[in-house]
């Protein structure tokens, strides 16, 4: 046998859990030697853990790609909420703004709340809370006339839509309130009714 030549080789696979080899664990030398268990052992237990940081690897590589798509849908709805032609608020589960449109702001004459409470920004939102925790549960809420009273002072009449919005696993992440402006609409109806009372 040539000096510095391999006269002993032993080792053990890397499998991961679904039994898929990814490689193997060797020990190698240029002495013969003898079966040895407590080497065996000890090249088994770090394959294992060898597969387990694998499994860690992917698990973090797969948990970074998860956030990455959550926060690419979170951009795409509040992008979505700032374009809105309608008045839409969009909250987390503890009931924080995290995004109002330019409407939603203009009918509360109010600034940027993103990161306040709903209730903190706009107090008299607190009537609602029986029927936002409803909709944290997972149940949507329409209602077709609401009466909505303005800072400037003005009456107006409201179609109210609440929905609750899921994350990427399925649970509910918070709520999308809509309301749009049918003071013109009620007032029409009003008159209508009111001319054929009068016929």
């Amino acid at each position: 046998v040539a000096d510095g030549a391999i006269v002993f080789c032993a080792g053990a696979p890397i499998r991961l859990a679904d039994g898929r080899g990814v490689g193997a664990i060797w020990v190698t030398d240029t002495e013969p030697k003898a079966f040895d268990q407590d080497l065996a052992d000890y090249l088994t237990d770090l394959a294992a853990l060898a597969a387990d940081e694998w499994k860690r690897h992917n698990v973090r590589e797969d948990l970074a790609k998860a956030a990455g798509e959550v926060a690419a849908a979170r951009n795409m709805i509040s992008a979505f909420v700032q374009a809105a032609p309608v008045a839409l608020c969009m909250v987390d589960k503890a009931m924080r703004v995290i995004q109002a449109s330019p409407r939603w702001r203009a009918e509360r004459q109010s600034e940027d709340v993103a990161g306040q409470s709903l209730y903190e920004a706009y107090p008299d939102t607190q009537r609602w809370a029986p029927v936002y925790n409803r909709c944290l549960k997972g149940q949507t809420v329409q209602h077709d006339r609401v009466p909505v009273n303005l800072p400037d002072g003005r009456h107006l009449w409201a179609r109210v839509e609440i929905n609750p919005w899921r994350e990427a696993d399925g649970e509910i992440g918070g709520l999308l309130i809509m309301s749009v402006d049918v003071t013109r609409t009620a007032d029409a109806l009003e008159e209508a009714k009111r001319n054929e009372e009068r016929l």
